[in-house]
């Protein structure tokens, strides 16, 4: 018994060893500033300067328009959503509070999000994001049962629910 705790301990401490640290801050040479790199909270973000200087704007003025009679809980159920975002990118400062309040409309939970900032070259130095194949940012992926089906690249087409909806809707057929 005692053996089997230890063991727990030991594998434990090597896991968080490992572990990528979230709201890592490093100095961008290439955009001149501070930005956040590898996984990150919401909440970090919200309080991120210069990040945060158009958030809560962006966040109030963004309506959403949701089709009226649509199951987003259900559409959204075993979908996990990968944003890979730049702190330093006005695409990410303006899209991203607005998807924020889409998903708080439906009622997903912000915990469930992956976020992974990226340095000025769509990079994230200690962590391989090469298999996203990112070309800009932000870039919403959604992915059920760990295949993508489908993914919103820097702006979107129609507006985010519209084209959340219209990925969502394929994870059905």
């Amino acid at each position: 018994m005692k053996k089997t705790f230890i063991l727990i301990v030991l594998i434990m401490v090597c896991f968080s060893a490992w572990a990528q640290p979230s709201n890592r801050v490093e100095y961008d040479t290439l955009k001149n500033q501070p930005v956040v790199v590898g996984l990150c909270t919401r909440t970090f973000l919200e309080s991120f300067a210069p990040f945060n200087l158009r958030y809560q704007d962006e966040y109030n003025a963004y309506t959403p328009v949701m089709e009226k009679g649509v199951p987003y809980p259900e559409l959204l159920e075993g979908v996990t959503i990968t944003i890979v975002l730049g702190t330093w990118c006005g695409d990410s400062r303006e899209q991203l509070p607005r998807f924020f309040k889409v998903l708080d409309e439906i009622g997903y939970p912000s915990g469930a999000l992956i976020l992974i900032a990226t340095d000025g070259q769509k990079k994230v130095p200690g962590m391989d994001i090469s298999g996203y194949g990112i070309l800009r940012v932000p870039t919403f992926i959604f992915q059920y049962k760990g295949i993508e089906i489908g993914r919103i690249t820097e702006t979107p087409v129609t507006s985010l629910e519209a084209d959340m909806l219209e990925i969502l809707q394929k994870k059905e057929g």
